[in-house]
């Protein structure tokens, strides 16, 4: 079994992040642990494939929770439960974020808001200002309307892990995936001139930049923490990332089912997940934020924000 490091030990920690949204909320998977404990997990689950070929198939595509339903359960769950035991015999953390629609727009337009008011501002102390002092200022909204991608790092970043360096994997598909290798481009502010930036390294830097002027403002301890890399990556090529897909799916259709909606899907998925992830009804906060209304799952505490560790 791989021993988890302790926080001083875990100088290199890479985050997955993968999201299901329901009506009027979303819920975030996250799972995050060292390098090594993170190759073993996608060594075993290759090995899980290897074991289950004539199950799975010669031109299998990768698990999708969503592919998972009462006419192939009893085929395919023992090996999406087996997904599940593996998270935990690797070591890997797993952080489970409920929101509502409501409290993401509030919170991703604040933190949109904040770096633009300090690429704006004129103080020669600001980090941010610093970091991007020669982009002109027609050119912020570039930084600022692509801030979203790193909104679940920013707002939950202590929770992951003190004194490390992160790689962040988003779950992502389409028109971003086609940047990785693109640079953007800037205005020098006072040569008037040209310069690039790789796209994806313009998010570890802001990343940085919000991490250094939020601890020296006092809103949010730094705890020697520090973005390396951000890559954006389609869930075909992570299992990692199918496994947290695998997890908000989960998430989704054991809250649908402990509410009263009986589709049989949700039952089995939810009877499956309370093995590992206990979430009752009977908790308060959950109790309070959620309701089945015309058969469907909705949000009804508009400032809904629940976090669920394993």
């Amino acid at each position: 079994m791989h021993q988890p490091l302790t926080a001083r030990e875990m100088n290199k920690v890479q985050l997955y992040i993968d999201e299901t949204k329901g009506k009027d909320f979303f819920i975030h998977a996250c799972i995050f642990s060292n390098p090594n404990n993170c190759i073993a997990f996608e060594n075993d689950i290759k090995n899980l494939i290897i074991e289950n070929r004539n199950i799975v198939g010669k031109d299998f595509k990768g698990f999708h929770a969503r592919d998972l339903n009462k006419k192939n359960w009893n085929k395919l769950s023992p090996i999406y439960e087996r997904i599940i035991q593996l998270i935990f015999i690797n070591s890997l953390d797993i952080h489970i974020y409920l929101e509502s629609k409501n409290k993401y727009d509030k919170n991703s337009k604040t933190l949109r808001n904040w770096l633009k008011n300090n690429l704006e501002d004129t103080d020669n102390k600001n980090k941010v200002r610093q970091t991007f002092y020669d982009i002109a200022p027609k050119d912020f909204p570039v930084l600022y309307n692509r801030f979203d991608m790193l909104y679940i790092f920013l707002i939950h970043k202590n929770k992951f892990c003190e004194n490390c360096e992160f790689e962040i994997y988003p779950d992502s598909s389409g028109k971003v995936l086609d940047y990785k290798q693109e640079k953007i481009e800037f205005t020098h502010s006072s040569q008037k001139i040209r310069k690039s930036l790789n796209f994806y390294d313009s998010f570890h830097i802001l990343a940085n930049a919000f991490i250094e002027t939020f601890d020296e403002i006092g809103l949010t301890p730094n705890n020697n923490q520090k973005v390396t890399k951000f890559s954006p990556t389609n869930d075909i090529d992570c299992f990692l990332i199918q496994a947290c897909d695998i997890l908000a799916n989960f998430t989704y259709h054991h809250l649908n089912f402990i509410f009263g909606n009986n589709n049989p899907n949700s039952k089995l998925k939810s009877e499956l997940y309370s093995r590992y992830i206990p979430i009752k009804k009977d908790n308060e906060i959950l109790r309070d934020s959620f309701s089945i209304l015309n058969g469907e799952l909705h949000c009804i505490n508009k400032d809904m924000k629940i976090n669920i560790n394993k």
